[in-house]
């Protein structure tokens, strides 16, 4: 084996003026294109302003919803609750079912009608 003594000297010498840490650049090779993907999603979701609709009367909701329930187009629902990030929830698509209180939109979400604050077809 060799018994190489290092120059403490020129060592710190080294860390001091030659190396250059690039802190977390050198581990974001470590991200796959998946996890990339996610956080940019997550970052465009937690930086949108959603517009917050005028109330619609339920009336007018009503009559929206079926309209689109018969000619079979999709809709925006903004309802009256919003997000962690105090954006009104909205939820698109098309209405799959529809009755006096709830409706049914991409055959998975039940939404009760008098939770809706406006809808946009």
């Amino acid at each position: 084996m060799d018994d190489y003594k290092f120059d403490m000297k020129l060592v710190e010498q080294f860390f001091k003026y030659d190396y250059h840490d690039r802190g977390m650049v050198k581990w974001q090779g470590f991200f796959l294109s998946d996890h990339t993907n996610e956080l940019k999603k997550q970052n465009i979701q937690n930086n949108r302003k959603v517009v917050l609709k005028q109330q619609q009367d339920t009336t007018t909701i009503k009559n929206k919803l079926y309209d689109a329930y018969k000619r079979g187009i999709k809709v925006v629902i903004q309802m009256n609750e919003v997000d962690t990030g105090l954006n009104p929830i909205e939820h698109d698509g098309m209405i799959s079912n529809l009755d006096d209180n709830y409706l049914y939109i991409n055959n998975k979400q039940k939404i009760f009608i008098n939770d809706v604050r406006a809808v946009l077809l």
